[in-house]
């Protein structure tokens, strides 16, 4: 039978062990001790529990709304809150072409340009060997190597985010913002991402290829693509 060792066979260790997995109830100054500490811990949960309830019914319920009327955004606590903070936020649905043109280019100053292009995903009956299927795109971002890199990521239509992990860069492309995020890259290859944000249809077809060359392949690069 499961028990108490035998006197021969109790060692320290043992003994020890017995005592820990003793009820309390087996000694009255025990039992009685554990019954206060539990009568304790039952009270302080209780009082979490009204303090809680209480909380939430202010939150939920305020004091001016009666029992036949509705609690509307205004009655919230929070966002009376708010309120004192400054004036009330407004929201408006806005698109890209709805972004006011700066008046210089309005009154005739020259529009900067900039060499563009537009990578699309290669398609599965055009792979070659050696391509990243779903990940391969048509013209990569070519950038040089030991050089301090700018991105300027932005939207047009809803937001992106223009994520490649291996490089340790996630940033989000929302229309009528620029994010600006620094790079630089210290050996040559080819590093692979996607759009890390639900934009669309087709979110999960919009690979992003950047490939780190040396700053004099750059340039050559850079020399061709620019003249022509």
């Amino acid at each position: 039978m499961a028990g108490r060792p035998r006197e021969s066979e109790e060692s320290p260790d043992s003994l020890q062990q017995w005592r820990r997995v003793t009820p309390a109830w087996g000694n009255p100054r025990e039992s009685a001790t554990e019954n206060k500490l539990l009568l304790v811990r039952s009270g302080f949960a209780l009082l979490q529990t009204v303090y809680m309830w209480g909380t939430m019914k202010k939150l939920l319920w305020p004091a001016n709304s009666g029992p036949q009327k509705t609690a509307e955004i205004g009655d919230l606590p929070s966002l009376r809150c708010l309120d004192s903070v400054g004036p009330t936020p407004k929201i408006q649905n806005v698109r890209a072409e709805d972004y006011s043109t700066p008046e210089k280019y309005l009154q005739g100053a020259a529009v900067p340009t900039y060499y563009q292009f537009q990578s699309n995903m290669v398609a599965e009956e055009d792979y070659k060997p050696g391509m990243l299927r779903m990940l391969e795109v048509d013209k990569r971002l070519t950038v040089p190597t030991r050089t301090h890199i700018r991105f300027l990521v932005t939207g047009q239509d809803v937001i992106h985010s223009w994520a490649v992990p291996s490089l340790g860069i996630k940033a989000d492309g929302t229309p009528g913002r620029i994010t600006r995020i620094n790079a630089f890259i210290q050996r040559e290859g080819v590093f692979y991402g996607q759009c890390s944000e639900l934009c669309g249809a087709l979110h999960g077809f919009m690979p992003i290829v950047v490939e780190a060359v040396s700053p004099e392949t750059y340039a050559a690069h850079a020399r061709k693509w620019y003249k022509e």
